[in-house]
């Protein structure tokens, strides 16, 4: 295959004989000719990838970004009263992500919850019964997860490193559960 496309290329690259014939006699007018056909064929396979690629990157984006409120939803569904605590719902939803690969998003939602909930001294499952005082130790900061753009990894297939965002492993696991057969 390799030697297929050197064959290709070679072929591509061939100067035709009229310009080889004014070549000698004339290379500030053929040269800029050959540029430009090179020029040209570069424009049109990076104008055809990017045609070709940017939509349906953009459709991952947009899918992840989906599956990412989707999860959000669910469990501040199930917790309305931790809706200001999102920073130490990240912190326990990533440690517990360290412990529990395996646990569904359903048993991961519970038990973050739970944590989160006694962490913060919050006696139920509702804003009504969250105290107005602050915890009393200050939480660590989140580890900040950076930028991590799609399409930058080896294919489309290719499994991407877990998350410490509890909300960006959710989703993920949504994504997973819904391209599931």
């Amino acid at each position: 295959m390799e030697q297929e496309q050197f064959a290709q290329l070679t072929d591509y690259y061939k100067i035709p004989d009229d310009l080889a014939a004014r070549l000698s006699t004339e290379p500030e007018l053929v040269l800029p000719v050959l540029a430009a056909k090179i020029h040209q064929a570069l424009m049109r396979t990076h104008m055809n990838m990017l045609s070709q690629e940017l939509p349906r990157r953009i459709q991952e984006i947009n899918t992840y970004h989906a599956a990412e409120e989707k999860s959000k939803e669910a469990f501040f569904g199930r917790w309305p009263g931790l809706k200001g605590h999102e920073k130490q719902v990240i912190q326990v939803g990533a440690m517990y992500r360290k412990m529990n690969p395996n646990a569904t998003p359903e048993e991961a939602i519970e038990k973050i919850g739970r944590v989160v909930n006694a962490a913060l001294g919050l006696a139920g499952d509702t804003p009504s019964s969250a105290p107005a005082q602050p915890p009393a130790r200050p939480q660590p900061p989140a580890a900040k997860s950076g930028f991590r753009p799609a399409g930058t990894q080896a294919s489309a297939s290719a499994a991407a490193p877990p998350s410490d965002n509890i909300f960006t492993a959710m989703a993920e696991e949504f994504l997973m559960d819904d391209s599931a057969p």
